[in-house]
């Protein structure tokens, strides 16, 4: 159990989030890959419900479905490569669209990784989310990109 806080500002916001993950990892000895098959089951629940905040965008149900690969390329240089569905279900009707929100997004990712040394590597990682849901404004497509620095002590 995990406690989701916000700054003063969205206090009603705060929440109690309940995760559970089920994987299974497959390591391809003869390349060095290995496949991640994946489930996730989470459930978030506003914490200020009996002050009758009025939010219906915190409690929530989520399912997400995931499928990883991690491929050595060269000596030193890997890459990794993942797509995910997840799909959430609110427990309260939208009062501006008297609706029951529900939003199913599709994530797909790319990354690179480069070994510096035995302690250290950059890594590129590039996502592409696609997010539909029955509520007009939280349809959205978003790209990202990072780049990272890794030093292990």
């Amino acid at each position: 159990l995990k406690e989701k806080r916000y700054p003063k500002e969205n206090k009603d916001r705060d929440s109690n989030y309940q995760e559970a993950y089920l994987g299974l990892r497959k390591l391809i000895p003869a390349s060095g890959s290995m496949l991640t098959l994946g489930f996730t089951g989470a459930t978030e629940k506003e914490k200020n419900s009996a002050q009758n905040s009025g939010r219906t965008d915190v409690s929530n149900t989520i399912q997400r479905y995931s499928l990883g690969l991690y491929q050595p390329i060269i000596q030193g240089l890997d890459m990794s490569a993942n797509i995910s569905y997840s799909r959430t279900e609110y427990d309260e009707t939208d009062v501006s669209f008297l609706k029951i929100p529900e939003d199913k997004a599709m994530v797909y990712g790319l990354g690179i990784m480069k070994s510096i040394g035995k302690s250290s590597m950059v890594t590129l990682n590039g996502t592409y989310t696609d997010n539909k849901s029955n509520i007009e404004n939280k349809v959205y497509n978003k790209t990202g990109v990072s780049l990272n620095y890794v030093y292990n002590f």
